[in-house]
């Protein structure tokens, strides 16, 4: 092989010795990620107080949105009779 083949073959496998590495810096960093969102998940899974409160205000919130769309219903058959 001639010289200039042997350094564009050297070029090839120095980028993907470069892309190796980057791939391997991201699987740890994703890795850790992961790891974290274990963490959080064994928490949520958990539960806590401000979760309860938060569920028992989401449970209140949803019975009003029930109550409004039954007073609209009322309202636009009303509208509609006219």
């Amino acid at each position: 092989m001639s010289e200039k083949k042997w350094a564009e073959f050297t070029e090839k496998i120095e980028r993907l010795i470069d892309e190796c590495r980057k791939v391997k810096k991201e699987k740890g960093l994703l890795e850790a990620e992961l790891e974290e969102f274990k963490k959080r998940t064994a928490k949520l899974a958990r539960g806590s107080k401000e979760d309860i409160f938060l569920k028992d205000r989401i449970k209140v919130l949803e019975e009003e949105r029930a109550a409004v769309r039954e007073k609209i219903n009322k309202l636009l058959k009303i509208l509609k009779g006219y």
